[in-house]
């Protein structure tokens, strides 16, 4: 699953990543067979797939998209390989940022605890009462 409210499954690596130059839509993925039954998989404009070329609906809307473009997954992946190496990092940068985020997640977590400590301390005497009720122990 994707992010929760994204939209997106996380099924594929580009799930709604790959966005349409021409009508912004989401890149969609189809699996190709070949005649000796193997495939490969496709990304293809959502738009395009599912209304076809650019044109005029019944209603008289413009629906469809002109981007007849697949791109197919292994080379979708390459790009990706090939841009993320020639991304310089500032490494430094990336483990103070991370540690902070983990330290962050760490720090909200005890508190969580200690609320979640106080909330029950409150709690039980409340529920010692009803326990020693007369009438209670019928139930």
């Amino acid at each position: 699953m994707g992010e929760l409210g994204s939209g997106h499954s996380n099924r594929y690596v580009f799930s709604g990543k790959i966005k349409c130059g021409e009508c912004g839509a989401s890149f969609v993925s189809r699996k190709k067979y070949n005649k000796d039954g193997t495939f490969c998989r496709r990304w293809s404009c959502r738009t395009a797939t599912n209304e076809g070329r650019r044109h005029i609906d019944a209603q008289g809307n413009e629906v469809g998209c002109n981007v007849g473009r697949l791109l197919r997954d292994d080379v979708a992946m390459d790009i990706l390989k090939k841009t993320l190496r020639s991304l310089s990092m500032d490494t430094d940068w990336l483990i103070h940022n991370v540690t902070d985020l983990a330290l962050g997640a760490i720090w909200l977590d005890t508190q969580k605890g200690k609320i979640r400590r106080r909330c029950w301390s409150a709690k039980l005497p409340k529920s010692e009462k009803k326990r020693r009720r007369p009438g209670r122990l019928l139930f």
